[in-house]
């Protein structure tokens, strides 16, 4: 079937929602935030504005407002940015941790070790990842004409070898989904053990829980919707944790996951007392279709 549906100007897209039911109100408002956001990218919070059972699954329920569309937009922008604050800390906390014990266990460039991976290739495709972010082509090898890090700068002015930076420099400049999948590629579990202990979790749970908290991230940083989304990456439900993640495909779990790693290592964060606030500010908002339990139990973990 070949594609040929024309592009709308803003007058027509009005016309549309329209059409399937939506009070626009003022329409140089409704006008202006679809030329700022975009007509395909609103229609994604019109879901469970829209009829059920319809001939047109395009149609709006009665009553149904722009302004209505528009808060499920904010609420997820919110949501987002709400998120993301947590993954920084938790990014933070386990490279550190990561990069810490190695260096401590194995020498500051642990990571150029080829015995330390399930495989030689591993070791190779984490210190290919480390060249590109500092600006060389391969190892030893820099670019000149691409700008770099202060502290990567002054390695280089100061030292000949090794031919990359301690993993302390390089853990300031890779990010989480690049601890995340050196982790997954370390070849002994004891190691892996010692590091996910500091969490308070098996290899294995942290392993996915970790993976799980990278794609999330990808998407608040793609600025696309979580909300109402069903992940496809899932957390493991680990010993302990299954009354929170039965249903590990929505944004609850994600929520619980990242929460009880950040409260590993800042006990005193109010995270989650956030995300509560900005759901009591939303009422709207169904917390059941985002996976939160009725009766919703403690999910601080210390």
């Amino acid at each position: 079937m070949k594609f040929d549906k024309p592009a709308l100007s803003l007058d027509d897209q009005v016309a549309l929602l329209k059409r399937r039911g939506l009070n626009i109100g003022d329409e140089a408002e409704v006008k202006h935030y679809l030329k700022y956001i975009g007509f395909y990218r609103l229609s994604g919070y019109t879901l469970p504005l829209s009829k059920k059972n319809s001939h047109n699954s395009h149609d709006f329920k009665d009553g149904v407002s722009f302004a209505d569309v528009l808060n499920l937009y904010r609420f997820d922008r919110e949501l987002r940015l709400l998120f993301i604050d947590a993954v920084e800390r938790v990014e933070v906390a386990f490279r550190a941790s990561f990069s810490n014990f190695m260096a401590i266990k194995y020498g500051p460039h642990w990571f150029l070790n080829k015995e330390l991976f399930r495989d030689k290739s591993d070791c190779e495709e984490f210190a290919k990842r480390i060249c590109r972010e500092i600006g060389m082509d391969e190892i030893g090898k820099l670019k000149p004409d691409k700008s770099r890090q202060v502290f990567i700068d002054h390695y280089y002015s100061k030292y000949d070898s090794p031919p990359l930076p301690p993993c302390w420099m390089v853990a300031e400049i890779l990010s989480i989904a690049s601890w995340s999948k050196a982790y997954a590629c370390l070849a002994l579990r004891e190691d892996k053990k010692h590091i996910s202990t500091e969490f308070g979790l098996n290899p294995e749970p942290l392993q996915s829980w970790i993976h799980a908290i990278c794609v999330t991230r990808n998407i608040c940083a793609h600025h696309a919707r979580l909300w109402n989304r069903e992940f496809t990456i899932k957390p493991v439900v680990a010993k302990g944790h299954e009354k929170h993640l039965q249903q590990n495909g929505r944004f609850y779990a994600q929520a619980y996951i990242v929460n009880y790693l950040l409260c590993k290592a800042s006990p005193e964060s109010t995270w989650w007392s956030k995300l509560e606030n900005l759901l009591n500010e939303n009422t709207f908002i169904d917390r059941t279709a985002m996976g939160f339990p009725v009766a919703e139990p403690q999910v601080v973990a210390r």
